[in-house]
């Protein structure tokens, strides 16, 4: 395995305007397969607007974007080391369920551990909702 090198967006633009046709900042950001497309192609021209396209996307591209996006593997390496923030999306729904193994719990004390997820941020207003409607049914 190769060892984890930072790479920057100001030399991945630097290749692709200056040898972005035949793909060489393809194969810095170790995107090999594009890199052998341009390379294969570059007689045709297109490959050189790709290459143009690509390096005005570098410089334009955020910090933590390009990093997120290429320097990935490095970031996961270094843990001790501030990370960029990438949204990654919604967070997946949270289904809880609060009835005790045993059903010894009464009804108000699950209420109370229901509401102190909510308060901790684990449950959102609709879930808390939910869960309670479901909780105060079984009753």
């Amino acid at each position: 395995m190769s060892e984890t090198k930072e790479r920057s967006r100001g030399k991945a633009a630097a290749l692709a305007f200056g040898l972005g046709a035949f793909g060489l900042h393809r194969f810095y950001l170790e995107e090999h397969g594009r890199g052998i497309a341009y390379a294969a192609f570059f007689w045709t021209f297109v490959p050189l607007l790709l290459s143009i396209r690509d390096g005005i996307r570098y410089l334009t591209m955020e910090e933590g974007r390009f990093d997120a996006a290429y320097n990935a593997a490095g970031l996961i390496l270094r843990p001790h080391e501030e990370r960029p923030a990438v949204p990654i999306g919604a967070a997946p729904a949270i289904n809880v369920t609060v009835n005790a193994p045993g059903g010894a719990d009464d009804p108000v004390s699950r209420l109370e551990k229901l509401h102190a997820l909510k308060e901790k941020g684990v449950l959102s207003e609709d879930e808390f909702a939910a869960q309670k409607a479901k909780l105060l049914e079984q009753q």
